[in-house]
């Protein structure tokens, strides 16, 4: 008889980085399993470079860190007035893959024990680790969450890589593992399309598939709007609130909003305020925007939030607007469309496949004038807002559930597992 399936997820991040990308698909496929009335046709866990997540109740305590605030230790502090920033880049990447090589390590060995491994990679560093570690000896499937590919998206966060060794390296690294994979998934067909612009060929006679995201909706429904959430920073229930929720890079156009918002007509600019949930490495220029515009007391950095105090911001908001250059299948706008707030947002990649014409005003990247005239339109005009809350409530909720997410990945593992039979067989899934 063959062992158990068993579906160890890898992605070298913190456990706790979930609002997002690896780490939220890994959360959202660990809570169906948990949700399961029947026992599950399979186990899963995961392994991250901090920790080694045995069930979706262990990522608790991880999402609950969150809320703490975690001000920078002496010795990073130290360390970036005394290391130039390459060095110090390089020597974090080696001990954070040292960490996860330790609990990638530990987690197959005990577990090849008594299941039937199937690898599920969602970040560059762990599926090239797989690929080294265990190639042929256990099937490998990765999801590629970036724009363009695993490298593509830390150029943006670290531009000044570009064109450098490290990029060229990364790449090589990247086509090698793409190659080897047994499963290609992208999060939608726009994901696949911007991969195939970065490696026109590299697809050719790969098993691709495309997987959608879905959304928590009982996370979601468990939290409900606070009005205090907006007096915390002096805004009253009567004000026009603009919520964004967005990593602070060139790709998701907040330079766009800013701009925007600076072409509101007067009597909406004066009763508006708009939020900008996220870091990145365009603080510095956004702040210097924000500032030429004379925008100070409308437009706010807020930087990352605890996940309850963001949610109901989210509920208490009145539109959400994300102008974005680049999309592949955003999971910040599926939680809003699900919790019902009206969208602004641009018709480009994996925008175009969630929302239809009724479900978000859509409006071409890199033009602030038609982005003001689109949120003009939806904070004047109670009706569509009503019209488009409505919408992209059903939408979501309907088309993008977790349920939907689940079954389809649930698919991929019980055929991949189903031509990899024999390495669960004594002897071969063993260390």
């Amino acid at each position: 008889m063959s062992k158990p399936l068993y579906v160890l997820h890898l992605a070298k991040v913190h456990a706790a980085q979930i609002q997002g990308g690896p780490g939220s698909t890994v959360n959202l496929l660990m809570i169906q399993v948990h949700k399961q009335t029947t026992k599950s046709e399979f186990a899963m866990s995961a392994v991250f470079d901090d920790d080694f997540i045995h069930s979706y109740k262990d990522f608790i305590p991880k999402i609950h860190s969150l809320d703490e605030h975690r001000g920078d230790s002496i010795l990073p502090r130290l360390a970036q007035r005394i290391f130039p920033r390459t060095l110090r880049f390089c020597a974090s990447v080696a001990l954070s893959t040292l960490r996860f090589l330790f609990h990638m390590e530990q987690a197959v060995r005990k577990i090849s024990r008594s299941h039937s491994i199937i690898l599920h990679s969602h970040d560059l560093i762990s599926a090239y680790l797989c690929c080294l570690r265990y190639r042929k000896k256990y099937p490998l499937i990765l999801t590629i969450h970036g724009k363009g590919g695993y490298v593509r998206e830390p150029m943006l966060q670290y531009p000044t890589f570009r064109g450098t060794f490290v990029e060229r390296t990364l790449r090589a690294m990247e086509a090698r593992t793409i190659e080897r994979a047994d499963i290609i998934a992208f999060p939608s067909s726009g994901a696949r399309t911007l991969f195939e612009a970065e490696y026109p060929s590299l697809l050719q006679n790969k098993d691709v598939r495309i997987v959608h995201s879905g959304v928590d909706t009982a996370e979601l429904d468990s939290v409900t709007g606070d009005s205090s959430v907006l007096a915390k920073y002096g805004i009253g229930q009567e004000n026009l609130v603009v919520l964004c929720i967005s990593y602070l890079v060139k790709d998701k156009g907040i330079d766009t909003l800013v701009e925007a918002i600076a072409l509101l007509p007067d009597d909406i600019r004066s009763r508006l305020s708009c939020f900008i949930v996220g870091r990145g490495h365009l603080e510095g220029e956004l702040q210097s925007l924000i500032a030429e515009k004379g925008l100070q007391d409308k437009v706010k950095l807020l930087g990352f939030l605890p996940r309850r105090e963001l949610l109901q911001l989210m509920k208490s908001a009145t539109i959400f607007v994300l102008p974005s250059r680049v999309s592949v299948f955003d999971y910040g706008l599926l939680e809003v469309g699900a919790i019902g707030l009206p969208i602004v947002t641009t018709a480009v990649g994996g925008n175009l496949e969630m929302f239809d014409v009724d479900s978000a005003l859509l409006v071409p990247p890199d033009e602030p004038q038609a982005l003001a005239a689109a949120i003009t339109r939806v904070l004047t005009d109670g009706e569509l807002r009503k019209q488009l809350s409505e919408s992209v409530y059903h939408r979501v909720r309907n088309t993008f559930s977790l349920e939907s997410m689940f079954n389809s990945y649930s698919a991929i593992y019980k055929e991949v597992a189903s031509c990899y039979r024999s390495y669960s067989l004594p002897g071969k899934a063993s260390e």
